[in-house]
């Protein structure tokens, strides 16, 4: 190799040495600046895991079997043949179906430790779970419907993320009211490939840019019947309290619609809330609030529970929220909530499952 050439490819290689370095360092960075963060990331869905129905409804793939990646570790995902997750212990007697969204499915932590499990455990009766990711209230109560005829059910519980779920059933309604279709089934169609699956497992540093930017997509969310954008979470402070008024009679109606379809099966219903880590821990609502360009001296993270806990007291359904309980845990040096994802972690679940039973009063 000519001198001008071997220089060339020393100088190339110490150009990636460099780069390595740099990463590494980065990387390095990133894990103790976060080490302390709260809802950050999110875990990756197992592909394949969904379809969509005859009706367009998005579904889990009966018999699928896969794993969902988040930082730091691998969940596995296993779909029965009626595309419910887990295998209920004892059957053959009526027990509680768990509809909703991710917070039901929950695909961040293993099964045992699911609430599902822990609620089965203490009922010792069946516990079906039919949570779906980012399902409205609306498209929850149609699963419930698809399933409340094939297995012997006594009691709903439809568990609500107190962020999202508002926003999701205003989306359902607006949708509904201009004759569109169902929004596409996502999440599904793409195969990770191996190079994503590992930095999705094991770099923080791509898990924090990832979720900044995020972070920002959903800073600027538009508003209600395309008026104005406006940080999502605004709902937690009385800067938001025109947008909750104008959210709330789409969840309302779909609250109605639930309680209905419930009441025509002869089955009970309670629904818990989930809410989010900025209602619970002092740190999340402070730094998110100052990403999102709120005033913290304006929050008030207990508005949207009231809200929800009003709606569904007019319709004579029984709520149950374990917000003060979650946020106890905080205080006592607790972590309900996944470092790298705003979902439960193990123990949120078993501290939701708690508050259910108690609202049970088991």
């Amino acid at each position: 190799m000519s001198p001008t050439r071997s220089g060339a490819v020393a100088r190339v290689g110490l150009v990636l040495a460099g780069i390595i370095l740099a990463l590494g360092i980065a990387e390095g960075l990133a894990r103790f600046a976060t080490r302390d963060a709260t809802g950050l990331g999110q875990a990756l869905p197992p592909f394949g895991m969904y379809t969509a129905d005859d009706d367009g409804l998005k579904v889990p793939v009966p018999g699928y079997h896969g794993w969902a990646v988040l930082p730091g570790q691998r969940v596995e995902m296993v779909i029965d043949s009626m595309g419910l997750r887990g295998t209920p212990q004892a059957t053959g007697q009526p027990g509680w179906l768990l509809i909703g969204d991710s917070f039901t499915l929950g695909a961040q932590v293993p099964e045992a430790a699911t609430f599902r499990t822990h609620l089965e455990r203490a009922l010792g009766a069946p516990v079906w779970n039919a949570g779906v990711d980012n399902y409205s209230t609306w498209e929850a109560t149609r699963r419930y419907l698809a399933l409340a005829d094939r297995l012997p059910v006594r009691g709903v519980l439809l568990t609500v993320c107190i962020d999202n779920d508002m926003h999701d059933n205003q989306g359902w309604f607006e949708r509904a009211q201009q004759g569109a279709p169902p929004l596409p089934v996502v999440g599904f169609e793409d195969r990770p490939g191996p190079v994503t699956l590992f930095l999705h497992q094991h770099s923080i540093l791509r898990a924090l840019v990832a979720s900044r930017l995020q972070l920002r997509s959903r800073q600027a969310r538009p508003g209600p019947q395309g008026r104005a954008p406006m940080s999502q979470r605004v709902i937690y402070s009385q800067q938001g309290q025109e947008m909750l008024r104008q959210l709330m009679p789409a969840t309302r109606s779909a609250f109605e619609e639930l309680r209905q379809a419930v009441a025509d099966h002869g089955h009970q219903l309670l629904v818990g809330f989930a809410p989010e880590a900025i209602q619970v821990d002092p740190r999340a609502l402070e730094a998110t609030f100052a990403f999102e360009g709120l005033d913290l001296a304006l929050a008030d993270v207990e508005a949207p529970n009231r809200a929800y806990a009003g709606a569904l007291g007019e319709l004579g359904v029984a709520s149950c929220d374990p917000t003060q309980a979650l946020r106890e845990a905080v205080q006592r040096g607790e972590r309900p909530y996944l470092t790298w994802d705003g979902h439960w972690s193990a123990a949120g679940h078993a501290l939701y499952a708690q508050a259910i039973l108690a609202c049970m009063g088991i």
